[in-house]
């Protein structure tokens, strides 16, 4: 199973090398990738790098997307990789951040569910 992940993080890493060359530098897209290099190197028990790109990903994404789904898995994949340092009081207010994104998007999802026009698209 590891082999597995460590394809994927091979193709993640690629990935993110062309956003990287090709996107500006605040880009959902960008975020996205950091996000998801984040939570490979955390199933990997690469804690550190885990961290790393969890950081990276809430650079861009509170920047252009504070409000959205990517934003709250950054910061709980960080807030386990943190509290796993014993860093809890750390963890514990992303965990308190990612509670109120969640408090905040839940309406604009339950919107978007009924049909209605919510302006969440990510240029």
């Amino acid at each position: 199973m590891k082999q597995e992940w460590r394809e994927a993080l091979s193709a993640l890493d690629q990935s993110l090398t062309i956003k990287r060359a090709c996107l500006p530098q605040v880009h959902h897209l960008r975020a996205d990738s950091s996000c998801l290099i984040g939570l490979v190197h955390s199933q990997l028990g690469e804690k550190e790098k885990a961290v790393q790109m969890f950081t990276e990903c809430l650079e861009i994404a509170e920047q252009i997307m504070p409000l959205h789904h990517i934003t709250v898995i950054a910061l709980i994949g960080k807030a386990a990789c943190v509290m796993e340092q014993k860093r809890y009081d750390e963890a514990e207010q992303m965990l308190l951040r990612s509670c109120d994104i969640m408090r905040q998007i839940a309406p604009m999802s339950e919107e978007m569910a009924r049909g209605g026009s919510n302006n969440l698209s990510l240029q």
